[in-house]
């Protein structure tokens, strides 16, 4: 799903700028505005992660 404030073309960014400051093993990944939850579901291959969006909606996505 596109809509204004995707992230998607962000992912691989997201992931260098994660890469080059965290020096300790990580096991969880917290998105904060989750959305549409394409951030977590990119990053859901190497942590367990915890999500949070103020929209009940995205709620639905995220299980589907």
């Amino acid at each position: 799903m596109r809509y204004i404030g995707s992230k998607k073309i962000l992912l691989e960014r997201i992931k260098q700028v994660i890469t080059s400051n965290v020096n300790e093993p990580v096991k969880v990944f917290c998105d904060i505005f989750s959305g549409t939850g394409v951030v977590a579901r990119f990053f859901k291959r190497n942590y367990t992660i915890l999500s949070n969006d103020l929209l009940y909606f995205f709620l639905h996505i995220a299980i589907c």
